[in-house]
């Protein structure tokens, strides 16, 4: 059966967002212990076959994981990527062959390594410091990452002025009011949120050889339980990933965005995966709009009507429309509350558990594809985005 979420504003279909299996280990490690940046055992486990499209292709990627609480504040999505870094770094199979893998070598390897160095370091300063310097020496290449320029007080645009002489970099003049300058200098406050832009420009300072798959969890409307979904369109996958690393974005609040998201740690056997162990199975020009799962497991699938050509795809990661590319490139105006949509998942996939497992998509050894009636539910029209680069609580 295929479910679909009709905002009145979007028309056809999107890749399907698949809700995975989450369970609660011990809710006492819900919160990290003090003194710790990420909790040494997990509070929760996580698992579910899922697809990931990487260099044109459709690959299978099985998840048997857990999940750690990281300290809830503004560098919880920093602290839980170098914590995963320096665990699989501990790892000497995995060390030695990302050592030795032709495509990790040079700058990266440094920067890599860096990062599990500095895992300890709580306030994340280091990191923070690597990306700010590494985005003002960049800043005419990533100026399409930021928008909006941020206003700064005369204290701040004294301060920023100071660490840019510290490190030597000098701004011409021309660059006085330029928005990378500026979100680079505020990305030095330990309070500033990793939104989607910022992970832009850690994955840009690693090269875009490391690729991020964020999970999105939610609470289920009928009872608060907390759901978990995979959604296709928050992954970051250069053409140029070589490994990936799993997190899991806890969204707080629903659509009103009174609070921020909190990243958790997620991670199993291989804290950080290779792509090229993942078995692909189809180009993606040939894919149908379905789920193929292993035999015995059940998979519930939500289909988002839209087109990328066409729409934006929200971002759960950071709150904001990652907006369709023109055939010049351009960024396109779309619509971008997705957010309401997403929190209308977990009634849907209530209904479709209701109606008995007929109604799910099944596998079989063989893979097929159950269809059935659509489920259409037409949401309003969004509000104005809101903004999420408030300090994490």
């Amino acid at each position: 059966m295929n479910t679909k979420i009709c905002p009145s504003r979007i028309q056809s279909s999107m890749e399907p967002w698949t809700r995975l299996d989450f369970r609660i280990l011990d809710h006492k490690l819900g919160n990290a212990s003090p003194g710790l940046n990420v909790n040494n055992r997990p509070y929760a486990s996580l698992r579910g076959t899922l697809h990931v499209l990487w260099k044109g292709k459709r690959c299978t990627l099985e998840m048997d994981d857990e999940v750690r609480a990281v300290r809830g504040e503004g560098s919880c999505g920093l602290l839980g990527i170098q914590d995963i870094i320096q665990e699989s770094e501990s790892i000497s199979t995995f060390q030695n062959r990302r050592r030795n893998h032709p495509d990790l070598q040079g700058v990266f390897q440094d920067r890599w390594e860096m990062l599990a160095a500095m895992a300890d370091d709580r306030s994340a300063e280091g990191i923070r410091t690597a990306i700010s310097c590494h985005s003002l020496l960049n800043r005419d290449r990533l100026r399409h990452i930021f928008n909006e320029d941020s206003a700064l007080t005369e204290e701040q645009q004294r301060t920023m002025e100071a660490f840019e002489q510290l490190h030597g970099l000098p701004i011409e003049k021309k660059d006085a009011s330029c928005p990378v300058r500026k979100a680079a200098f505020l990305f030095l406050d330990p309070s500033t949120h990793l939104d989607e832009r910022y992970l832009q420009l850690l994955l840009d300072w690693l090269e875009h050889k490391v690729a991020l798959i964020p999970f999105i969890q939610v609470e289920n409307e009928s009872d608060g339980d907390p759901q978990v979904f995979y959604v296709p369109e928050a992954n970051l996958i250069s053409e140029r990933a070589v490994i990936f690393i799993k997190l899991l974005n806890i969204e707080k609040q629903g659509p009103t965005r009174t609070a921020l998201n909190h990243f958790n740690r997620v991670g199993g056997q291989h804290p950080v995966g290779f792509f090229e162990d993942l078995i692909s199975d189809q180009i993606v020009s040939d894919l149908p709009n379905e789920r193929v799962e292993s035999p015995g497991k059940v998979s519930e699938v939500v289909d988002i009507g839209g087109s990328a050509e066409e729409v934006g795809v929200m971002s759960p990661v950071s709150g904001h429309a990652r907006t369709p590319l023109s055939a010049s490139g351009q960024q396109t105006e779309s619509w971008a509350s997705s957010r309401i949509a997403l929190q209308s998942i977990p009634k849907v996939v209530d209904n479709l558990v209701a109606q008995g497992p007929s109604q799910i998509v099944t596998t079989s050894p063989a893979p097929t594809t159950k269809s059935g009636p659509d489920v259409e539910v037409t949401l309003p029209d969004p509000p104005a985005p809101l903004d999420c680069c408030n300090e994490d609580k």
